[in-house]
């Protein structure tokens, strides 16, 4: 991941799941 989660999630959806 690149931002912190909560960005992550809005902007980087794939990367959000991707943490998982």
């Amino acid at each position: 991941g690149w931002l912190p989660a909560r960005n992550a999630a809005r902007l980087d959806p794939v990367d959000a799941l991707a943490r998982e």
